[in-house]
């Protein structure tokens, strides 16, 4: 086993666990990104939806659209009314971190599970 391999044997070097959201707003700190995710996980508390409801409503989507997708095709009203309030979600994390003039830079984003990114 070369050294690469071994890099994460010891128990107290393991990676650590993927963050269930991931905020990228260029030019913001640390606490402004963390002042965001709390935005996000907040607004989604008032609209009583967890992470899970998310991941599910973006894999209801995916589901339906395997199918294929022609000019007829109608999503599934659940998970879009779901996504709406993801977008609000996404609204507010960014609007949160980001404190320069104008708008959010384009680049700015909310990544449910990094493992989606």
């Amino acid at each position: 086993m070369d050294e690469a391999q071994s890099t994460f044997k010891s128990s107290s070097q393991r990676p650590p666990p993927p963050r269930p959201l991931t905020l990228v707003v260029p030019g913001a700190t640390t606490e402004q990104l963390d002042a965001g995710i709390a935005a996000a996980l907040e607004f989604l508390k008032r609209h009583d939806l967890t992470l899970d409801d998310v991941a599910g409503a973006f894999g209801e989507l995916e589901i339906w659209d395997d199918d294929g997708i022609d000019e007829f095709s109608v999503p599934p009203e659940g998970p879009m009314k779901l996504l709406k309030v993801w977008d609000g979600a996404v609204h507010a994390a960014i609007e949160t971190a980001w404190t320069g003039p104008g708008e959010a830079p384009r680049q700015s984003q909310l990544v449910l599970f990094e493992a989606w990114s």
